[in-house]
């Protein structure tokens, strides 16, 4: 009887564990909240927030502007021949002082004009082929012997002397790039003004000038070949001949002879 008994309470216990799992699988599933389910799990880290404090990005600031280089020269806004000065300026042939003036209606000397010419025709000569028996300045002797030995001032002057600081007429500033630039003799139109007043010797070669429009008539409607040239007026007459190539043979010097 005992053996019986504890089968039957043996049957007993199984269909009481065999009824619980069944509800327990049969059971609807609890909701969990986020912040419960978060806790229960090692594994699951919350993600961190966007920071609503963030600083604002500054762009990067911009390439500073370049000053603007001054003119070389401020009083030439206006002057007519201001493209010519500015190709003398550009080729190094002039070079501005230290107020920054050019002043184009100014009167030019014989020396500065021999000096701005030889320079265009990069004839820097000799001391030797200077034969004036007045002073000359020192920074202006050499280019007096290069246009000498190129024949520049060949008739140019009456006598022996140079006259470094006399102003230079319009015949002779014409008479002298025609030269320099090797410019053929043209004559002078019937009927210009002041045709008479040109010198002999310089006729022409203010011919060819005046044909290759570097001596233009004034405001009188002469060529006025006795009024003295002006700083502009000499950049009128040696830029265009710079750009047109007319001194791309330049002058040969047969030996380098420093000052003394």
């Amino acid at each position: 009887m005992m053996s019986k008994y504890k089968f039957t309470v043996s049957n007993y216990r199984k269909k009481i564990l065999t009824l619980a799992v069944v509800s327990l699988l049969a059971a609807p599933a609890l909701p969990f909240s986020s912040a419960h389910a978060a806790a229960l799990s090692p594994s699951s880290t919350p993600a961190p927030k966007a920071s609503t404090n963030t600083a604002p990005v500054k762009p990067a600031a911009g390439t500073p502007a370049k000053p603007v280089t001054p003119e070389p020269f401020y009083d030439i806004v206006k002057d007519p021949n201001r493209d010519a000065i500015m190709t003398l300026y550009k080729e190094e042939i002039v070079k501005p002082a230290k107020d920054r003036k050019f002043r184009p209606k100014a009167e030019i000397g014989r020396a500065d004009f021999t000096v701005i010419l030889g320079r265009a025709m990069k004839a820097n000569g000799s001391i030797f082929d200077v034969y004036f028996t007045d002073p000359i300045p020192d920074w202006a002797i050499r280019y007096v012997g290069g246009l000498s030995a190129a024949g520049i001032y060949d008739g140019y002057l009456d006598g022996g002397k140079f006259g470094p600081k006399l102003p230079v007429t319009r015949a002779e500033a014409a008479a002298m790039v025609a030269r320099a630039a090797h410019l053929e003799a043209q004559p002078l139109p019937e009927g210009l003004g002041g045709i008479r007043n040109i010198p002999a010797w310089a006729i022409d070669d203010v011919g060819a000038a005046y044909a290759a429009g570097l001596i233009p008539v004034t405001s009188t409607g002469t060529l006025n070949p006795n009024k003295k040239v002006t700083r502009s007026e000499m950049a009128g007459m040696i830029a265009p001949l710079l750009e047109s190539g007319a001194f791309k043979e330049p002058f040969v010097l047969e030996e380098d002879i420093t000052l003394p």
